[in-house]
């Protein structure tokens, strides 16, 4: 029994750490042994579990955030249309930008998924794009949303700029940048 003690004491331990506070480590035996080896190892898997709920945590955080940006647009285009008496062209208009930003939902949610099968540390393809045709894209969407807000999207962007990048992924960023600019800031 007395043999077997340390190994109870680090079960105990053990079992004490949880998802909820996983920062706790098992103590390590002073005599240079196998409970001491082993305590050493199982810390080590701790710390390797624990940065895997952190990347997990950030995943959801940031997936979250993601996905509100195109919500907050589909909502906006769904309110304007039914604000007041539309023509069958202006609800032709609402309905392709739903649709369109549906297709963004769809691809985020691909690329989500795609990040969480990925490895840390993967590389995205970058193909070169036209800054201007990018930014011009994102400032139609939000176009309606500034007017109702009396506000303007003004675009300085040279025809000629190109830069090299997903265009998802840079579309999201772009959509992010103005929705939070319309939603928390002032002016043009």
């Amino acid at each position: 029994r007395r043999a077997f003690r340390p190994f109870e004491t680090m079960r105990r331990q053990a079992a004490a750490i949880s998802a909820a506070e996983p920062g706790g480590r098992l103590a390590v035996p002073g005599a240079d042994d196998e409970l001491k080896r082993l305590a050493e190892t199982l810390n080590d898997m701790l710390d390797r579990l624990e940065r895997a709920l952190a990347h997990e945590r950030r995943f959801v955080a940031e997936a979250s955030h993601e996905l509100r940006t195109p919500l907050a647009v589909l909502r906006a285009e769904l309110e304007l249309a039914r604000s007041r008496p539309r023509s069958r062209e202006e609800l032709a208009e609402a309905l392709d930008s739903v649709a369109e930003e549906t297709d963004r939902l769809t691809r985020l949610a691909d690329d989500l998924l795609m990040l969480a099968r990925a490895d840390e540390g993967g590389v995205r393809e970058c193909t070169p794009l036209l800054a201007n045709e990018l930014v011009e894209t994102v400032a139609t969407r939000f176009e309606a949303r500034a007017t109702e807000l009396k506000r303007r999207i003004e675009i300085d962007a040279p025809e000629e700029l190109c830069v090299a990048g997903d265009r998802s992924a840079l579309h999201r960023a772009l959509t992010n940048l103005v929705d939070n600019s319309l939603r928390y800031g002032a002016g043009t």
